[in-house]
């Protein structure tokens, strides 16, 4: 298989080139990311600790994930906040994760609030965003999850008054318009309608409504199609700190594991995305979409902002393509709940049989 000769993008992925130096056209394209400095970051943490009208200066949501956890450490080691870590039971997390979430916040002394549906609602979201999406072979498995996670965070800011919210996304990981640049050549806009003549949509957009209602924020968001609430308190500010600091994955290992005691089982082939059981499915789609994983998307730009080696990343996604579907029948039948005939459907789907996701998922 023709890969790029500097990141690893391979061909099939629909609508590459490459140039007469083997390079693809996600490489040409790159742009080393900017950063709105630590002087910038310091003066929001201070106003946050002179506003702090409750026992927190800020959450932190925190997933079990690599990026999370070492959010928390900052923020309480480097910044010396007073942190509550709040984490949103998706009911996907795997068991490792939940255990370094409890072993950091025990080792920095931080409170934690640990929040799931009473209805499993992200569960039947999932499982009924995928039942209607099946025959497109992409699932919409995540929209529960984030919605319910921003919606859990915002409403704990309100609740205990803590002026600043600070997430763990990075920049070197926002990979949505390269993805999109990937769907577009191969996009059948005809197939999104057909959706509407199958009840689990229904059923999926009902469930979402239902998690608007269970945590709730405003009207406009109980009704609204957006994957992500409103935050309208002015009194609370979020940002996400590798938009003023630059994401150094090496570094964040080391200090994880070493002060965090943080974990990941040695079958996983990477750090990123270990903290949800659906990436399994994620990545399986992709792969049998454009012959790579969804975190490929997130190699090419860490290759070509210099914090990853090619060979590293290649040798990653080659382990993930040998072993894409060990596991992957287990989640769909039990975590998830599927009918056995949808999952011999879906772990059957040829390689590039590819629709349109859904756009309301």
């Amino acid at each position: 298989m023709q890969r790029c000769r500097r990141c690893i993008m391979p061909a099939t992925v629909p609508g590459i080139s490459f140039d007469n130096e083997g390079i693809c056209n996600y490489c040409r394209e790159y742009k080393p990311e900017t950063y709105l400095g630590e002087e910038k970051l310091h003066t929001i943490i201070a106003n946050a600790k002179e506003a702090r009208k409750s026992d927190y200066d800020c959450i932190v949501p925190v997933s079990g994930g690599r990026d999370s956890t070492y959010i928390l450490y900052l923020a309480k080691k480097a910044f010396d906040m007073r942190v509550l870590a709040v984490n949103y039971d998706n009911e996907f997390a795997p068991a490792f994760t939940v255990e370094n979430i409890k072993r950091a916040c025990d080792i920095l002394k931080v409170d934690l609030v640990s929040i799931r549906s009473k209805q499993a609602y992200v569960r039947k979201i999932a499982k009924h965003s995928i039942l209607a999406a099946t025959e497109f072979g992409q699932f919409g498995e995540c929209v529960g999850c984030t919605y319910g996670y921003r919606s859990v965070v915002y409403r704990k800011a309100r609740e205990f008054k803590v002026p600043l919210i600070i997430w763990g996304e990075s920049k070197e990981e926002a990979t949505a318009g390269m993805e999109q640049k990937a769907f577009e050549p191969i996009r059948r806009p005809d197939l999104k309608y057909r959706k509407l003549f199958k009840k689990d949509y229904y059923a999926a957009e009902f469930y979402r409504l239902l998690q608007r209602l269970e945590f709730f924020l405003s009207w406009k968001d109980v009704i609204s199609r957006s994957f992500d609430p409103v935050l309208k308190d002015g009194g609370i500010q979020q940002i996400r700190i590798f938009d003023f600091i630059s994401w150094d994955r090496s570094r964040i290992k080391e200090i994880i594991m070493d002060e965090l005691r943080w974990e990941k089982p040695a079958e996983l082939a990477t750090t990123w995305r270990a903290d949800c059981a659906l990436v399994a499915l994620t990545n399986y789609s992709y792969i049998k979409l454009f012959g790579c994983t969804k975190l490929c998307f997130g190699y090419t730009k860490m290759i070509n902002g210099g914090k990853m080696e090619r060979g590293e990343a290649l040798a990653q996604e080659e382990y993930m393509l040998a072993n894409c579907s060990k596991g992957l029948e287990e989640v769909l039948l039990k975590s998830i709940g599927l009918p056995e005939k949808f999952v011999r459907r879906i772990l059957s789907f040829p390689a590039g049989d590819y629709f349109p996701r859904p756009s309301v998922y």
